[in-house]
């Protein structure tokens, strides 16, 4: 009975130690514990990256805005009407290619630029570029791309000689590079010239195009681009008709080689 006994309690004492190995085993955590760590990682990944777009617009800034072109009035004129003060003699002379004197369609267009981020976070604006082009039945007749040449506010004299609408502003001094500080917004007025001074570019080729193949009216597209320092750029587009009107202006029949159409946003012609 006593060796009976020991036996089943030394069998006893052999059983006990995997029940205790099987209790200290990590459990498996249930699927509301999972649930909730993903809940909780989500929940910080989510904070660290509003905290990295919060950081970067303190640093940087918001993007800033372009306006659109709605209903704005772009001006068309020939480059010898632009004038300095009462002068009567041009202040701006382009050339074509065999360095001869030509007159080119300038452009006079109103633009805002918006700076959102917060002061002192200024962006500096390193060009203003445009593109007009001139359209009739889908066929370019006419392209020309200019860039900034002055911002300018401006008003239109005439001349009672020529019987010529004239362009007066006080100084001709060409534009640099500025800044458009933190919450403000930039808003004048911007000359434009053409770019590369070609004949085929010049007001002659522009009046005999637009008279040719404009009886039945014609679509122009004006296209604006505003390049940053930060390597950012930003554009806006309007179109408008060429009617009767701007072709009597273009020919000189209406206050000579001047015009401001009125451009509506929503871009390209077609």
């Amino acid at each position: 009975m006593l060796n009976r006994s020991s036996a089943n309690i030394g069998r006893g004492l052999r059983q006990s130690p995997p029940s205790l190995q099987a209790s200290s085993l990590p459990s498996r955590p249930s699927l509301f514990q999972q649930a909730r760590d993903w809940t909780a990682f989500i929940v910080s990944l989510t904070s660290l990256l509003t905290a990295t777009f919060a950081l970067r617009n303190t640093l940087t800034g918001p993007i800033p805005v372009l306006a659109e072109l709605p209903d704005t009035t772009v001006t068309i004129l020939r480059s010898d009407q632009f004038l300095v003060g009462s002068s009567k003699s041009p202040s701006v002379v382009l050339r074509e290619e065999t360095g001869q004197q030509a007159d080119f369609p300038l452009l006079i267009v109103p633009l805002t630029i918006s700076n959102r981020a917060a002061p002192p976070n200024g962006i500096s604006v390193r060009s203003i570029e445009g593109a007009l082009s001139v359209l009739q039945a889908g066929r370019t007749i006419f392209r020309s791309e200019y860039v900034w040449y002055r911002l300018t506010t401006s008003s239109a004299e005439p001349d009672p000689e020529t019987k010529a609408d004239r362009l007066v502003v006080e100084t001709a001094a060409p534009v640099a590079p500025f800044d458009v500080p933190g919450g403000s917004t930039w808003s004048r007025e911007v000359l434009l010239i053409p770019r590369e001074s070609w004949a085929a570019q010049d007001w002659k080729m522009f009046e005999d195009n637009v008279t040719r193949h404009c009886s039945q009216e014609c679509q122009s597209g004006l296209s604006i681009r505003v390049r940053f320092d930060n390597g950012m750029s930003l554009t806006a587009q309007c179109s408008f008709s060429i009617d009767r009107h701007v072709m009597a202006h273009v020919r000189g029949l209406e206050r000579r080689f001047f015009t401001s159409p009125t451009c509506r946003a929503g871009g390209k012609p077609q």
